[in-house]
Parts: C-alpha cells; structure tokens; sequence
C-alpha cells in the first residue's frame, strides 16, 4: 500500500510542477470570517488531498484522526474503526475542498520572536516564523506541514500609527498575551514532501481579550532575495 501511496504521489509531482505557475490567487475582497481557523494538522492534511489531487487514503487518514485505529492491530476493529470515522472524514475533505481560506495564530506570548519596535523603520521584526523554507506545524499530526510563499514579505510587519505601535509594545514587553493572527490562502502543494503552500494575506497583533492591536497586509508574491549560506530553516508548532 505504501507502495502503491508513492507511485501516485510521484504521478502527482510532475502536474503540480507543471500548474505551480498558474497556481489560483487569493481574493482580497474575501471577508476576514471567511477564513477557517486552523487548530489541526488534520485540517492541512485535508488541504493537502484538496489541492493535491492525490486519492483520499483512507487507512493513513484515520491512522491520523484516531488513536484507537492506529494502536490496535486487530483487523476487524480497524474496520470498524474506519467504517465509523467516512462519514466524517469525507464531511472534513468536502470542506477542505470549498475553502482554502484559512487563518491561524502564533503565539508570541513572552517569546523572542517579536522584536521591541523599531523606531526608525517604524514596525517590529518576527523572527523564525516568515523564514525563508521554514514550516509551521501542529502537534497531533507533525507530518502535514504548512509553508508560507510569500512569508518573508512579513519578517518586518510596519506599523506606522503609534497608539497601535505602543499598545503591542506593551504587550511584547510585560510579557502580556500576545499572538500574530496569519490570513492566508492555499493554494498549491509540494507533492514530494507533502507540504500545503499558503499565500498570506493579511496578520494581525491580537492582544488579551481577542482585540487587533494592528494589522497589516503585505505584496502576495515572494520576496526576490539573495541566497545566504549558512542560515538554517526554522520548523516549528503552531
């Protein structure tokens, strides 16, 4: 099976090459509670088979969505299992289908991520999150793994208006709650690792108690940049 998971996938890789150029751009009059928030690697999975076009698995799925099937070695329960699990798996890939609009938060809660401000480029710096060839991920399935195209527009977020500014400075430095809400888009796979890749579209600082402390939309295309050496892609959980 696993076999056979690898041909189709290798099938697979040559078309995604092939359309990653025409690959579907997002619609920025898209309202904001348009977006599903994520909260699941399973939810990038379904991303994954949406805009892949790889067949659902349906055994390596339900490995992902329950540990009664992925721990017990009896067939006939495995069965039963996964008989049990269709109708929501099948609900979970419908809707992944219908919608690439998602949003997630990173928390920045007392984390070196978030720089102080900067008062000459007006704006703070997020560390590891936007880097280049870095991937975000969530615990309860590490293998479906996100990755931001045009990530590295947001390294530097502006933000120009200072009772904005002072608000996330005070947040960042009492070491307040504090999290960057990412808006983005999927809209093309890696098919060899199999990744989802999203255009962001919009972040916002939220603070304690959900409110937008500021917010920022940058270009949607990547970020042309010289090569470095030496530097290391961050991967890290949502």
């Amino acid at each position: 099976m696993i076999l056979n998971r690898h041909l189709v996938v290798a099938a697979v890789l040559t078309l995604s090459a092939l359309s990653a150029a025409a690959a579907p751009q997002p619609d920025l009059k898209t309202p904001l509670e348009r977006y599903e928030p994520l909260q699941s690697g399973n939810q990038v999975m379904f991303q994954y088979y949406a805009l892949s076009g790889v067949p659902l698995d349906y055994r390596t799925v339900a490995g992902y969505m329950s540990s009664d099937y992925r721990l017990t070695s009896d067939g006939f329960r495995q069965q039963d299992i996964l008989n049990g699990l269709r109708p929501r798996i099948d609900a979970a890939f419908a809707s992944a289908k219908a919608n690439h609009y998602l949003r997630l938060d990173v928390d920045l809660s007392g984390s070196s991520r978030l720089s102080g401000y900067d008062f000459q480029k007006k704006g703070f710096t997020i560390d590891t999150v936007f880097d280049e060839g870095s991937t975000r991920f969530f615990s309860d399935n590490q293998h479906y793994q996100i990755s931001f195209t045009n990530g590295t527009r947001y390294q530097f977020i502006p933000v120009p208006n200072e009772a904005a500014a002072r608000a996330i400075e005070t947040a960042r430095s009492n070491r307040q709650n504090i999290a960057l809400r990412v808006y983005a888009y999927a809209n093309e796979v890696n098919s060899f690792n199999e990744q989802t890749k999203v255009v962001v579209t919009r972040v916002e600082f939220i603070g304690q108690g959900g409110k937008v402390l500021g917010s920022y939309s940058g270009a949607l295309a990547p970020e042309v940049k010289k090569k470095e050496t030496g530097i290391g892609a961050s991967h890290g959980f949502f």
